[in-house]
């Protein structure tokens, strides 16, 4: 399970290979295109995958697969016009590591037993005794947390939802739980009314099948329709228990889409008022999922398949550790980032699902607790690397909005059966996503079914077979945005007025200013001077009258990150604003940004002659301020 949890994100170089603006153009032309000289064929494509117990600093590390997969073959059979469907299908790592963690259940004791407690305590106060509360409900939360031989439940499996039934069922435990939760959800859906907003079809269907309206005096209401839970249970009698539980889970997944992007209400989105909305709707359910809830030892030993981890293709040539072997956690970490020295820098790519929030801000914080060497820290932060979420995005965007352009267009216009299969597959992928997901997402396990070579495809989340499963998931999907954009270019062709028909979003490169490009390269370049020790920072201090080093420190690397951007901006004008950001990412670090900077530095004296007025000026050392005087000459 992965959640946004990057801090400290000053200390991860994000070298990216693309962004969440990124172009579809510059994904497929570039990036994925076997006949670019920027393509990413070029290097080892290292696909990479963690499960933890916990999350930021103390998601202890289990399970790491690092595997090599040569996509290179793939891309250019398919340029080539052969099928490449089977071999997706039959994809294996050419190579990589395994690493599986000693994890024991004596190590997280202290863990189990604070989220044991608040299990307890929430049993205890709403579903051990019945008191006035409404039968229904507790009886359904009741069943789900007690188990057959007294006490309460600490093993669950997440497949089967029962702890989001459980607080479904909390919502309307008592009638002043109901009335007060239907006030909060009234209030978010008013806000909503009022600014527009257009749900997409699940959401919508979740809130015509968990509310109905009323009469409300409340002043937000304004002449806004208001509403309540249903209770479906007083009307019909004879509810059987499954059509209760669904109900209960659809209401938690009502109140969880209402609280989270894109819905929510923010500083930006509805002011301060509005986001005091999300803020009480999300209260209603987040403590008891993200404390009572939360797994434990067993739980998430179960959830992530730790017994059946590596598959047994993985387990002779990947560095795998039988069991007496196998390393701490702290080995484990050691291992993968010497693995991943060994390939050399600037030599391979990582790729991973939401690791540009997960996974590298976990192997970050907990590297830094174990005191692994820095320079072990120091090559993992400046791995090139590129997070698939960022491109699954961009490529369901593309899909929504293909499927629903090519329905209007093809009543007009007679194209080949190609386009029209392009066409279908569409609309019967985004079909199948909103199934799983309310609304089109970019998760994991819905682009798993939208395929046909991968749709019966079961995912276990031991890391090894993420990884796999998102190679596959990632070849076809770019593929797919290939087919959609030579569709779309078919039936462009024969609109009858060209300059009407609009172009594809995400297609197009995006126009960037070098002031947009900057804030996404400074990372880098200050993971590069530090390494560099080239900044003297109480001459920043001085300079930029900061009284405190990191602040200096950052103001050195913004100003410095924006006059380089507008540099390579000017004196490249044929490049597009992706194509500058990613220059920019593979500066390096010994050769061009130290250049860059030095060039900087003079722009900020340029009457500076003498290398020792360059030392006074700038405090820089003996060497830097001799090739200062080479570079005037």
């Amino acid at each position: 399970m992965k959640i946004r949890i990057l801090k400290n994100k000053e200390q991860i170089n994000e070298r990216w290979k693309m962004g969440s603006q990124s172009s579809t153009q510059y994904i497929l032309e570039d990036l994925f295109n076997p006949a670019s000289k920027n393509n990413i064929f070029n290097k080892k494509l290292i696909f990479y995958d963690l499960e933890t117990n916990g999350f930021g600093d103390a998601a202890y590390v289990h399970q790491i697969a690092a595997l090599e997969f040569d996509l290179g073959k793939i891309f250019k059979k398919h340029q080539d016009g052969q099928s490449v469907s089977n071999d997706i299908q039959e994809l294996k790592a050419t190579g990589g590591i395994i690493v599986k963690a000693l994890f024991d259940e004596k190590d997280f004791v202290d863990k189990d037993e604070k989220i044991r407690k608040a299990r307890n305590d929430f049993y205890n106060i709403n579903f051990k005794y019945r008191g006035k509360k409404d039968p229904v409900p507790y009886n359904i939360g009741n069943s789900l947390m007690r188990r057959s031989k007294g006490g309460v439940r600490f093993d669950y499996d997440p497949k089967n939802k029962e702890a989001e039934i459980i607080i479904g069922c909390k919502l309307c435990l008592t009638e002043a739980a109901w009335m007060e939760n239907s006030r909060k959800v009234s209030n978010v859906l008013t806000g909503h009314k009022k600014r527009n907003t257009e749900f997409d079809p699940m959401t919508q269907a979740l809130i015509d099948y968990c509310l109905e309206k009323s009469i409300s005096s409340s002043p937000e209401a304004d002449g806004v329709d208001s509403f309540r839970i249903k209770q479906p249970w007083k009307d019909n009698l004879t509810m059987k228990t499954k059509e209760l539980e669904l109900f209960f889970l659809k209401l938690y997944e009502l109140f969880f889409t209402l609280s989270n992007s894109p819905y929510t209400f923010t500083k930006r989105r509805g002011g301060p008022e509005m986001q005091k909305l999300t803020t009480e709707l999300k209260r209603a359910w987040s403590p008891w999922k993200n404390k009572a809830f939360a797994f434990t030892y067993t739980e998430n030993k179960n959830f992530t398949e730790y017994d059946k981890f590596p598959l047994e293709r993985y387990r002779d040539g990947y560095g795998y550790d039988e069991e007496e072997a196998r390393p701490n956690e702290k080995q484990g970490i050691l291992k993968f980032l010497k693995y991943l020295k060994s390939l050399g820098k600037n030599k391979y790519i990582l790729i991973g699902h939401n690791i540009k929030a997960f996974d590298n801000s976990v192997i970050n914080q907990r590297s830094k607790m174990h005191r692994i060497p820095a320079t072990l820290r120091s090559h993992f932060q400046d791995s090139e690397a590129l997070d698939s979420l960022n491109l699954l995005n961009i490529y369901t965007k593309q899909m929504s909005w293909f499927s629903k352009k090519a329905d209007e267009m093809l009543e007009d216009v007679s194209i080949g059966e190609k386009t029209k299969e392009v066409s279908r597959e569409s609309r019967r992928k985004v079909q199948e996503i909103t199934k799983m997901h309310k609304r089109v997402k970019s998760k994991l396990d819905g682009m798993l079914k939208v395929f046909k070579e991968t749709e019966n495809k079961t995912q276990t989340h031991t890391a090894d077979d993420d990884c796999e499963d998102l190679a596959r998931v990632l070849s076809l999907a770019v593929i797919d945005m290939l087919s959609m954009a030579e569709a779309y270019s078919e039936l462009s062709s024969q609109v009858l007025v060209p300059h009407e028909t609009p172009d594809m979003p995400t297609y197009s490169p995006k126009k960037r200013t070098p002031s947009e490009i900057a804030p996404t390269v400074k990372t880098k370049f200050k993971n590069d001077l530090i390494q560099l020790k080239i900044i003297d920072i109480p001459w920043a201090m001085a300079k930029f009258n900061k009284e405190s080093e990191k602040d200096a420190l950052d103001r050195v690397v913004t100003l410095f990150s924006a006059w380089i951007s507008k540099k390579y901006s000017v004196e490249n004008p044929k490049l597009t604003g992706d194509e500058v950001m990613h220059k920019l990412l593979d500066f390096k670090t010994n050769i061009d940004t130290k250049r860059a900077y030095e060039q900087w530095l003079l722009t900020l004296a340029p009457d500076v002659s003498s290398p020792k007025q360059a030392q006074l000026d700038f405090g820089l050392n003996e060497s830097i301020s001799n090739r200062w005087k080479k570079m005037l000459k």
